[in-house]
């Protein structure tokens, strides 16, 4: 998995090559249009959560739904 030091979504677009920040760019497009009033988009929700997360290859797994702020 690649990491990225940027601090915000539109920093790390800009630093894709061009190709993958065309189809990144419309998926974030797709859900921000769709993002939930209230919700805000953060770099890492994990930390701003405080919670640690458990990344599979294709899936992020949590233990209980109490993780998550209502």
């Amino acid at each position: 998995m690649v990491s990225s030091t940027t601090t915000t979504p539109t920093d790390y677009l800009a630093n894709l090559p061009q190709e993958r920040r065309e189809v990144i760019s419309a998926i974030r497009d797709l859900i921000l249009e769709n993002l939930p009033e209230g919700y805000q988009e953060l770099m890492d929700a994990f930390d701003a959560m405080g919670v640690k997360h458990n990344m599979g290859k294709s899936r992020i797994r949590f233990k209980k739904l109490d993780q998550f702020p209502p």
